[in-house]
């Protein structure tokens, strides 16, 4: 569970970082667009500005500028101001004004300015004004008036000898400034509600993921109990057999011969082997133990097992051969291979009718470069239907009416825990057969 709440938790904190590291990028490209976008305005509009102030600077007549220097403009002989004041519309262009070289005006089209003092709204602009007075055509900054921006130009006023005698400035409307400023509010509410959205999926995570965890734990204990159940219903299948052999040799000693009760005393002690070494093997496949391999003949395993039911079947018609082609000597733990071969005999004996056989071959195999010992037990019974074949090593599968459906699956498991592999044919008109293959050392 532990591993399981940390893997949540992982799968959690990644969730996090990712929406965290989406959120940043996506307010971060669209501040720097935005910034982008601003100053490339700012500069645009300053330059066209400076271009403007510029040419109307061109057309000032220089001896109209040195005679309002000394308060008589009325003397030149042209006047600029008519053309000035019909330049200004108040919305595109808001004022125009004419300064000297220090930057006290001589002239504004704004009524509210007075002459020979700074123009109180450009204070701000003084090292633009001082560029302009050095000849050079410049552009300041913004101001905002009521609900609109206005952006102020610079050039300079030339005389005949190319000396800088005044600075004409100008002042024009930059609306789209204030859409720039609606845009900017507009990402900062986008990027607090994108937070807050943030916030609120981090939330339903941390809500999904306290669910999740309750629900891993519903499982774990739904699956611990399930292999308990398992456990249960695969020992009660795997100790019924022995118990009625130990039950049956035990009521069987009181009215038997002397010379019998040595051999049901010794069928008591292999059934009672028999039952440890199934709680062993279901230890190993609960815990997922290694199984205690010891190296040995599989010939062993086969003789242990095989004598009982060929004494049994052959009562009934049914013959039990044992072939040994080589006889291998391969690690794995006796009580559970022994346990592996009882489970497959008992489906070859159910499966096989009177008269048929049923063939023990015990023999070695390369597979891969790597050496195996394996036992094969075939019959001649009737055979696994196909459509059920790839089922018959699951738990409670089974083809027989009274049948748990346990055997060949705990078989699988002893076999997988020896890392070997057990493998099935079979024909519904000729028998079946399995081979277990145990690897070498």
């Amino acid at each position: 569970m532990a591993k399981k709440n940390t893997g949540i938790h992982r799968l959690f904190l990644i969730g996090i970082i990712v929406l965290i590291v989406i959120w940043s990028g996506f307010n971060l490209i669209n501040f720097l667009q935005y910034k982008k976008f601003y100053q490339f305005a700012r500069q645009d509009l300053g330059e066209n500005l400076a271009l403007l102030s510029k040419s109307i600077a061109s057309s000032i007549d220089y001896n109209w500028v040195e005679l309002a220097r000394i308060g008589m403009p009325e003397l030149a002989e042209e006047n600029p101001t008519e053309l000035l004041n019909s330049l200004v519309d108040r919305e595109e262009i808001y004022n125009i004004s004419v300064l000297d070289t220090t930057g006290e005006i001589i002239y504004s089209t704004d009524s509210r300015l007075a002459v020979g003092i700074p123009n109180p709204y450009w204070a701000s602009e003084t090292k633009a004004i001082k560029t302009a007075s050095l000849g050079i055509p410049t552009y300041g900054g913004l101001r905002k008036v009521e609900d609109r921006f206005l952006r102020v130009a610079f050039a300079p006023i030339y005389d005949p000898f190319g000396e800088v005698i005044g600075i004409m400035g100008l002042e024009a409307g930059a609306n789209y400034f204030g859409l720039l400023a609606t845009l900017h509010q507009g990402l900062w509410i986008l990027g607090i509600v994108s937070t807050i959205a943030i916030i609120f999926i981090i939330v339903i995570l941390w809500l999904g993921k306290r669910e999740l965890e309750k629900l891993y734990s519903q499982l774990e204990r739904a699956a611990t109990l399930s292999g308990i159940g398992m456990m249960a219903a695969t020992l009660a299948h795997e100790v019924k057999n022995p118990l009625a052999i130990i039950k049956s040799s035990a009521e069987s000693i009181p009215d038997a011969p002397k010379n019998e009760v040595i051999e049901l005393v010794d069928f008591i002690n292999e059934e009672v082997e028999r039952l440890a070494g199934i709680v062993e093997s279901h230890l190993a496949v609960a815990r997922g133990r290694e199984f205690p391999k010891v190296p040995q003949k599989l010939s062993a395993v086969v003789e242990k097992v095989i004598p009982r039911y060929q004494k049994k079947l052959g009562k009934q018609g049914i013959g039990v051969i044992v072939e040994v082609e080589s006889d291998p000597k391969v690690p794995y733990s006796f009580p559970s291979i022994r346990q592996v071969i009882y489970n497959i005999m008992e489906n070859a004996a159910s499966a096989t009718q009177k008269g048929g056989i049923i063939r023990v071959k015990i023999g070695t195999e390369n597979i891969k470069q790597n050496e195996y010992g394996y036992i094969s037990i075939s019959d001649t019974g009737t055979g696994i239907p196909t459509d059920k074949l790839e089922h018959i090593f699951e738990p409670f599968h089974t083809t027989k009416k009274q049948g748990t459906g346990l055997g060949l699956f705990i078989a699988k498991q002893i076999i997988e825990g020896h890392n070997g592999d057990i493998l099935v044919e079979s024909d519904e008109s000729v028998g079946t057969t399995f081979k277990i293959l145990i690897p070498g050392e």
